[in-house]
């Protein structure tokens, strides 16, 4: 009787720590000139959808976190911009920390037409 309950508990261990794996996905993040990187604190979330970036544009305050969500089954696409460049991807997240005002403009360069700009405000 013992036993069992021991297994059912390890059972249940494991399975939440593999829900915790399952739910992280995180593709990539970097950093570069634009700065570092911090999905946790997101200012604004774009989502890859339908062969579109969605909002195609966002705002935020300078040194504020984009995070771009991959979700459009399994169509590859990648985030790219004046030095920086996702892998590409079909899930996940990538997020880039903006440290400069102004306006920043990037594109999925497997899909032509495929933009987004982020405005960075002091």
């Amino acid at each position: 009787m013992r036993v069992m309950r021991v297994m059912r508990v390890l059972a249940a261990i494991a399975m939440v720590t593999l829900l915790a794996a399952c739910g992280s996905s995180s593709g990539s993040s970097g950093s570069n000139a634009l700065g570092g990187s911090g999905a946790k604190n997101a200012a604004a979330v774009v989502e890859l959808k339908n062969n579109a970036f969605l909002p195609p544009t966002v705002s935020i305050r300078s040194g504020q976190t984009v995070l771009w969500e991959f979700n459009d089954g399994s169509i590859v696409h990648n985030v790219t911009g004046d030095g920086y460049r996702s892998k590409d991807m079909s899930s996940g997240t990538y997020s880039r920390k903006i440290t400069s005002s102004g306006t920043y403009h990037y594109q999925c360069t497997i899909h032509s037409g495929m933009t987004g700009q982020v405005i960075v405000n002091p």
